[in-house]
């Protein structure tokens, strides 16, 4: 086990997962469960397949594909309204560089990190923008920068794609077609990065430095709320060996946090 977390590159979604519960961190990353198919996943896999449908529709589009073509391969009404919020939204420019669906790795000391990208843009006088996507049924995280902001910008920094680049020239966006209005945005800086960097190679040090039998408990439980259990997809296994009483209905929309949701993947057809 030991090795294993120490080749292991962590992203964004793997440290919400040990910060939220060391048990969940475990089924997922070490035990290497797959998403169990109980009524809290089930219930949801309507919306994460719109998702994914919406992830690959937008790689196509900031692939310039022809847009008659796009508009006859997009097959409901809800992923149209989104596509077209879409176009207004980021109107593709000559001047700039598209690159969608870039994964990136970083080694910073012996910390390991990657992060998939939705997009990458590139503009002519050195700025990096970090966009996002997201589809959730909630608005955005606040004004809070969010764990996936600070993984991606760490890594986007350090991995130099594009060459070297200051802090400063790079920029998180989360954009929601559900509110495409209400773009979130966080800029990045010198003293943001010593501090991302200073904070999360000691979180991926934390982990490493575990045994597998430390990988236990239930942190939400320990305020008697017990939220985080209610949206697990694992809940099953915990209410089969006794750690959780009653693992409750599922939470509203604006009880879960966006760095809880894992990313979504695809292939590309």
């Amino acid at each position: 086990m030991k090795e294993h977390l120490q080749e292991m590159y962590f992203s964004q979604a793997a440290l919400a997962a040990y910060q939220t519960c060391a048990l969940k961190f475990r089924y997922r990353y070490l035990d290497e469960l797959s998403w169990l198919q109980t009524g809290h996943a089930g219930g949801h896999a309507e919306e994460r397949a719109l998702g994914e449908s919406f992830h690959l529709m937008a790689q196509r589009y900031f692939q310039n594909v022809a847009p008659d073509y796009l508009d006859a391969i997009t097959p409901s009404a809800q992923l149209k309204v989104w596509l077209n919020s879409l176009r207004e939204k980021f109107p593709l420019r000559d001047e700039l560089c598209y690159y969608p669906e870039q994964e990136l790795r970083a080694v910073i000391e012996t910390a390991r990190f990657t992060a998939k990208y939705d997009l990458l843009v590139q503009y002519p006088d050195g700025r990096i923008i970090i966009y996002d996507w997201k589809t959730q049924a909630s608005p955005g995280p606040g004004r809070t920068r969010p764990l996936q902001a600070r993984v991606y910008a760490l890594v986007l920094y350090m991995a130099e794609p594009f060459g070297k680049r200051r802090p400063e020239d790079i920029t998180t966006v989360f954009w929601n077609p559900r509110f495409p209005g209400d773009e979130q945005v966080w800029s990045y800086s010198r003293l943001l990065y010593e501090q991302d960097r200073a904070e999360l190679t000691a979180l991926v040090g934390k982990i490493t430095g575990l045994q597998y039998g430390d990988f236990s408990g239930l942190r939400p439980a320990e305020d008697g709320s017990a939220k985080g259990c209610r949206w697990c997809e694992y809940a099953a296994l915990c209410n089969a060996g006794g750690q959780v009483a009653n693992a409750g209905p599922l939470p509203s929309p604006g009880d879960v946090s966006w760095d809880d949701v894992e990313e979504i993947a695809y292939e590309e057809a």
